[in-house]
C-alpha cells in the first residue's frame, strides 16, 4: 500500500484540516474584543468552511500542494467578490469593475480600524476585512498543519490573531477566547501526534512535500517569519501610530491615525455618530477644540505633522506662553470628559495655561500648542484652565510683519505651484494688512464664489488635488478648505498652518456633546503679540463653524 492510500496519510488529508478549521474559527473568537456583536463570526467561518473545502477536495484527487493553497486562496478571493461587491461576473470572477469596488470597500474598513473606538460597528467594510484576514490565516494554518505536516507552527500564525485585537483594544481580550484558542490548539496537536506515532520535530517531510518545504528546521523558520511579517503588516493597519520621533516611530504622517487626514474623513464618512467629548465650563461660546497642528506643506503630499515633537515640559506642569502670547488673559476652567476617544492627543481649548488631572507621561508642545503622549491612551477626564480671550481687528491690524518669534516652518511655502500662487496675490491685492489679507483669503471660499462643501469627494491634499479644487470643482469639506487657505496665505507670505480638531457640538444638559461628526479642520494664522488666530474657510451651512468677532 503507497503512503498515499495509509490510514495514517488518510487521516492527515481528512480529519486534520478539519480540526485545523476548527482552530481558526476558535483563535478568530479574539476579534470579539474589537467588533461589535457576533454577525462577523458567521462571515469568518463562511471562509473558513471555504478555504478547507476547497483543500479537502482537492486533496482527494492527489493535487500537488503548491496549487492546493493557491486555489485556497482564489476561492478566497470569489466569495470576497461574491460577498462584497455587485460587479463580479457570474457574481463571483473579479473583474475591473469589482476589484475597483473591493479597493474602495477595503479603503473603508481601514479608515473604520484607525479611527474608530472598540468595539467598532460590524460594518460591511469591517466585515471584508475579517473575511480576508481570517481566510488567509486559514490557507496558512491549513497548509502547515497539513501540507507541511506541521500543526506546532500554526502557533505562531494563532498567535498573530490574537495580538492584532490585542493591540486594538483598550480592555483585555474575552478569556473564553484564550481558553477555545488553547483548547483546539491543543486538540489539533494531540490528533496529529496520536495518528503519525512519532516526534514531529524527528518526523521526516512527505514525499510530495519534502522538495517545496524542506527539512522541519526550514518550516518553523518560515512560519515564524510568516507570522512576525503578518503580526507587523496587520497591526500597522490598525494601531493609532506613533508620533513623528517618538518611540511609536510613526513617521511624518502621525496624528489623529497615521495620517490625520485619514483618520479625519474617517470620522466623517462614517455612518455611525460616535460621542467622543463631554465638555463643561465653555458656555454657549462655539470655540474649536484643537487636537493638533500640522506645519509642513509638501506639495505632493499636503500637509505633514512635525518631524519630531519636544518632550522637555510635562503637560502636568504649568505651561509657559506660546509664541506671540504674553501669558496674561483671564482663565476660564474647562471640564474635558473623553468619552469614547482614545488616542494620543489631549485636546485643549484657546491657549492652555494648565491642565490638572492629566496623566503622567503626557507634554506640552510650545510651537504647535498641543498636547500629547507617545503612546494613544484613553484619558481620564481632565480639567484645562485656558485664556480664551481674542484679539480685536484692530489688533490684528496693528501687528506688523516681525515673525521672528516663529519657527521659520511655518512660512516654507517651497515648490507651490505658480498658479496658485498667482490666485494668492490676486485675492490679496490691494489688502494693506496682514489680517486684511487673511481675512480676504477666508472670505475667498464662501458660497457667493462657487464654493460648496460636501464629505464624499477625493481623499488627496496633494498639489493636483489643491488645484482641481481651487480652480475647478470648488467641492470639497474641511480638509480641503483648510489645506487650500493655509497654502494660499503661505503663498501671500503668510504665516499659517492646519489646525484639526472638533467643533464646539452641542449642548445636551450641562455639557456640550462633541461626536465624531464634530471632527474639523481649520486654519491658524500668526499675528506677532497676539500669536495664533482661528480662521475658518469652510461653508458649513449647519451652524457648526465658528465665526470669531475679528472677522465679523
Amino acid at each position: 500500500m503507497s503512503e498515499q492510500t495509509t490510514p495514517q496519510a488518510q487521516w492527515s488529508v481528512t480529519v486534520t484540516p478539519v480540526i485545523a478549521a476548527i482552530t481558526t474559527l476558535c483563535a478568530s473568537s479574539a476579534l470579539a474584543g474589537v467588533i461589535d456583536g457576533m454577525r462577523w463570526l458567521g462571515y469568518a467561518g463562511i471562509a473558513v468552511i471555504v478555504v478547507t473545502a476547497t483543500g479537502l477536495a482537492l486533496r482527494a484527487i492527489r493535487t500537488p500542494t503548491l496549487v492546493v493553497g493557491l486555489a485556497q486562496m482564489v476561492a478566497l478571493l470569489f466569495l470576497v467578490v461574491a460577498l462584497f461587491t455587485n460587479s463580479g461576473i457570474l457574481g463571483v470572477i473579479p473583474g475591473p469593475k469589482a476589484f475597483a469596488e473591493l479597493g474602495e470597500v477595503l479603503r473603508k474598513s481601514v479608515d473604520a480600524v484607525q479611527t474608530g473606538v472598540p468595539p467598532v460597528p460590524a460594518s460591511t467594510p469591517m466585515l471584508c476585512l475579517v473575511v480576508i484576514a481570517i481566510g488567509l490565516v486559514a490557507v496558512l494554518v491549513d497548509t502547515l498543519a497539513v501540507s507541511a505536516g506541521a500543526p506546532a507552527a500554526c502557533g505562531l500564525v494563532l498567535l498573530c490573531v490574537y495580538a492584532v485585537p490585542a493591540s486594538l483594544a483598550d480592555e483585555l481580550l474575552p478569556w473564553w477566547s484564550f481558553v477555545l484558542g488553547a483548547t483546539s490548539f491543543a486538540l489539533l496537536l494531540a490528533v496529529d501526534g496520536a495518528h503519525r506515532h512519532q516526534q514531529w520535530r524527528n518526523r521526516p517531510a512527505l514525499p510530495d512535500t519534502a522538495a517545496a518545504f524542506g527539512s522541519p528546521t526550514t518550516m518553523v523558520s518560515s512560519a515564524l517569519v510568516l507570522g512576525l511579517l503578518a503580526g507587523v503588516v496587520v497591526t500597522g493597519i490598525g494601531t493609532v501610530g506613533g508620533l513623528p520621533g517618538g518611540s511609536g516611530g510613526g513617521g511624518g504622517g502621525g496624528g489623529l491615525a497615521l495620517k490625520p487626514f485619514t483618520a479625519l474623513r474617517g470620522m466623517l464618512d462614517q455612518g455611525t455618530n460616535v460621542e467622543l467629548f463631554r465638555v463643561r465650563g465653555l458656555g454657549n461660546e462655539g470655540r474649536y477644540l484643537r487636537a493638533m497642528t500640522l506645519p509642513r506643506y509638501d506639495r505632493n503630499g499636503g500637509w505633514t505633522a512635525a518631524d519630531a515633537l519636544p518632550d522637555d515640559i510635562p503637560a502636568d506642569s504649568d505651561l509657559p506662553p506660546a509664541p506671540g502670547d504674553d501669558g496674561g488673559g483671564t482663565i476660564t476652567r474647562i471640564s474635558i470628559e473623553p468619552i469614547n476617544s482614545q488616542d494620543l492627543w489631549a485636546p485643549v481649548y484657546g491657549i492652555p495655561r494648565k491642565l490638572r488631572d492629566i496623566p503622567k507621561g503626557m507634554f506640552y508642545d510650545q510651537s504647535g500648542g498641543m498636547v500629547y503622549s507617545r503612546n494613544s491612551r484613553k484619558l481620564p477626564t481632565y480639567v484645562e484652565e485656558a485664556d480664551m480671550s481674542q484679539p480685536t481687528a484692530a489688533d490684528l491690524r496693528l501687528a506688523g510683519y516681525d515673525f521672528g518669534e516663529i519657527d521659520p516652518v511655518y512660512l516654507a511655502g517651497d515648490g507651490i505651484d505658480p498658479e496658485v500662487v498667482a490666485l494668492a496675490k490676486q485675492i490679496t491685492d490691494g489688502k494693506t494688512t496682514m489680517f486684511d489679507k487673511a481675512l480676504a483669503l477666508q472670505k475667498h471660499f464662501e458660497r457667493s464664489n462657487g464654493f460648496d462643501y460636501k464629505t464624499k469627494t477625493g481623499t488627496s491634499s496633494d498639489e493636483d488635488a489643491l488645484k482641481e479644487f481651487l480652480f475647478r470643482s470648488k467641492i470639497g469639506y474641511c480638509e480641503q478648505y483648510a489645506s487650500a487657505m493655509a497654502i494660499l496665505a503661505r503663498a501671500a507670505g503668510i504665516p499659517s498652518r492646519v489646525a484639526i480638531g472638533y467643533t464646539a457640538g452641542f449642548q445636551s444638559g450641562d455639557y456640550r456633546s462633541i461626536t465624531t461628526q464634530d471632527a474639523h479642520a481649520w486654519v491658524e494664522v500668526f499675528f506677532p503679540a497676539q500669536g495664533w488666530v482661528t480662521f475658518d474657510p469652510t461653508p458649513l451651512s449647519d451652524g457648526r463653524t465658528y465665526e470669531a468677532p475679528y472677522t465679523t
